[in-house]
């Protein structure tokens, strides 16, 4: 790792006009579309195509998600699961999850009930628990995982507890 002093004002903040993005890897950029669409009910805010040096476009749409920009980036060659340390998009929501799974559900976003949490177990509704928050998993037609967690109200006595 280098650093670079350079003429960089070291009291500037580095984050000065910028924003954050996420960008997530998809093989059909239109079926992306459609399902983004179907299950946040939202259209892309703008669509568009970069081109490398070499001339190689890469097609995107861009959502915008509960404040997050989130880039659908088309990559053809894409094939076989994700990683599981990819990085997951998460909501923070007061919403019950176990309604909020079956709504999800209704619009076609894809649940895996066979993962296995180590003590986080998953209940009927498919929602996973810990003492502080509860969440649910869910993923894009590529595997591009999301969560929805809800913090959990303090139990009497400071320890958080089942809300």
């Amino acid at each position: 790792m280098t650093t670079n002093s350079g003429d960089h004002d070291a009291t500037a903040d580095v984050l000065e006009g910028a924003g954050a993005f996420l960008t997530f890897h998809v093989s059909d950029l239109e079926a992306s579309i459609r399902w983004y669409s179907a299950v946040f009910r939202c259209e892309p805010r703008s669509r568009g195509a970069d081109a490398s040096l070499a001339g190689q476009i890469t097609e995107f749409a861009l959502f915008r998600l509960a404040g997050m920009n989130v880039f659908l980036s088309e990559d053809s060659s894409m094939q076989g699961p994700r990683d599981p340390h990819s990085p997951t998009l998460v909501f923070m929501t007061r919403q019950r999850l176990a309604q909020l799974r079956h709504e999800l559900a209704g619009r076609g976003a894809l649940f895996n009930d066979g993962e296995v949490v180590e003590g986080f177990p998953a209940d009927a509704d498919g929602v996973r628990a810990g003492r502080n928050a509860e969440f649910l998993w869910f993923y894009d037609p590529d595997g591009n995982k999301m969560e929805f967690c809800r913090t959990l109200p303090a139990a009497p006595g400071g320890a958080a507890g089942a809300g």
